[in-house]
C-alpha cells in the first residue's frame, strides 16, 4: 500500500466511529490523518469546535504547519491546543478531543474524560504493550485501538527507511568509582558489587518497589556507558543523535547538547538540523515531534524496558529515502536486568535486522 492508499484506508476506518486510536507509523502522516478527519466530521455538522491534546506546547507548530500545507486554514478557526498537563483545566464544550501522542495520557485525566460527552481519538506511534499498563488501559477504554499500521508495515511499503539496530552489551565495572554516602560515612564500591547489593536487596525483599526504582536509577547513572559511548562516536563519522540520561551525562559525552535549561540548546538543534555539527547529544526531548534531516545515526543508552520511549528513538532515524539504512545503537548492561528490558522493548521489531555484540 502506499501512503495514501494507507492513510485513506484509515480515516475510512475512523470516520463511522464516536472514539478510537490510530497507532501509525513515523512517516505514514499522523497529524494528516487527524486533521482530514476533523475536517469530515466539520464539513458535515458532527462537530463545531476541537481540543487537541499535544505532549509540548512546541508541537503546535507541527499541527498550524500541517494545516498549511493541506490547505484547511479554516481549521485554525476552530482548533484549540492544550498539554496533557493542562487538560483537566479545560473546558468539557468542545464536539471533539484528540490526543497526539495518546500514550502520554494519565491515569489523573479521569477528571476530564470521565464525564466528558464528545467524540475521542489518539493518535500514537508506540502503543503501550502490556493491557496491564495503566496508560494502556486508559486508551483502551476511552479510545481503544481500531487501526495499525508499524514501523515494519511501513518499511515493507517503502513509506519509510529500515533500521539496522546493533545491541551492546558491556559489563558492569568492577573499578571502585561509585560514591556511596551514608549518614556516618562516605566510601566507594564498584559498579558490579553495588548493583550486586542492590539485588540482593530486592531479593529479600521483594514487596518494596522503591528499591526496583533505586535499581534503575543507579543503572542510569554509572559511568560504564557513559565512557562505552565516548569510545563508539569516534567511529561514527555520520550524523548521529546520543540519548543519555542525564544533563550531566549529554554535556560529558558530547560537545553540542539539547536539554531543557542548556541555553545553546535551540542553537545547537539549528547546527546539527543544518548539518554544521555532526553529532549531538539529549535526554528526552527529541525523542517526539521533532525532524531531523538526514540523521543516520543514533545511539541510545537506556530502554528502560520501555518499548514506547525506545520506538520513539527509533523513530526519529526512520525519516530518510526509502531505499536509505540507518543504524541505531544500543547499550545494554551484561549480566543485569537491563538485558530484559531490552529484549521487551524489541520484541516486536525485526529481529533479523539485530546485531549483538558483547564485550
Amino acid at each position: 500500500m502506499t501512503k495514501d492508499e494507507i492513510q485513506d484506508e484509515c480515516l475510512k476506518t475512523l470516520i463511522p466511529l464516536k472514539n478510537g486510536t490510530s497507532v501509525l507509523s513515523v512517516g505514514v502522516g499522523k497529524t494528516r490523518i487527524a486533521l482530514r478527519h476533523i475536517d469530515y466530521l466539520f464539513q458535515k455538522g458532527l462537530i463545531k469546535t476541537v481540543l487537541v491534546v499535544i505532549p509540548k506546547i512546541s508541537t503546535i507548530k507541527t499541527w498550524k504547519d500541517e494545516i498549511a500545507l493541506t490547505s484547511l486554514n479554516h481549521l485554525n478557526d476552530i482548533i484549540t491546543y492544550t498539554t496533557y498537563r493542562s487538560l483537566n483545566k479545560q473546558s468539557k464544550d468542545y464536539s471533539i478531543v484528540y490526543f497526539d501522542e495518546i500514550h502520554n495520557i494519565l491515569k489523573t485525566h479521569n477528571v476530564y474524560l470521565k464525564d466528558y460527552q464528545g467524540y475521542v481519538f489518539g493518535l500514537t506511534g508506540t502503543l503501550p504493550i502490556y493491557k496491564s499498563n495503566i496508560k494502556r488501559k486508559m486508551i483502551d477504554y476511552y479510545a481503544p485501538v481500531v487501526f495499525k499500521c508499524t514501523i515494519k508495515e511501513a518499511v515493507d511499503n517503502k513509506i519509510i527507511n529500515d533500521v539496522d539496530i546493533i545491541i551492546h552489551y558491556i559489563p558492569l565495572s568492577d573499578k571502585k568509582d561509585v560514591k556511596i554516602t551514608t549518614a556516618k560515612s562516605e566510601f566507594f564500591v564498584s559498579e558490579l558489587d553495588n548493583y550486586n547489593y542492590i539485588c540482593k536487596q530486592i531479593e529479600n525483599n521483594p514487596e518494596k518497589e522503591f528499591l526496583k526504582i533505586m535499581r534503575t536509577k543507579i543503572l542510569q547513572e554509572y559511568k560504564s556507558k557513559v565512557d562505552f559511548i565516548k569510545k563508539l562516536k569516534t567511529e561514527i563519522t555520520e550524523k548521529c543523535l546520543i540519548f543519555v540520561n542525564s544533563k550531566i551525562q549529554a554535556q560529558e559525552v558530547c560537545s553540542h547538547s539539547y536539554f531543557s535549561g542548556n541555553e545553546l540548546s535551540d542553537e545547537n538543534l539549528l547546527k546539527f538540523k543544518k548539518g554544521i555539527i555532526k553529532q549531538m547529544s539529549c535526554i528526552l526531548q527529541l525523542s517526539e515531534g521533532i525532524n531531523i534531516p538526514d540523521l543516520r545515526c543514533g545511539i541510545i543508552s537506556h530502554s528502560f524496558g520501555n518499548e514506547f520511549k525506545l520506538n520513539q528513538r527509533i523513530g526519529r532515524l526512520c525519516r530518510l529515502n526509502p531505499d536509505q539504512l540507518s543504524t541505531v545503537h544500543i547499550l545494554c548492561y551484561k549480566g543485569t536486568i537491563d538485558e530484559t528490558w531490552v529484549e521487551e522493548s524489541l520484541k516486536d521489531l525485526n529481529h533479523k535486522k539485530i546485531k549483538k555484540f558483547y564485550y
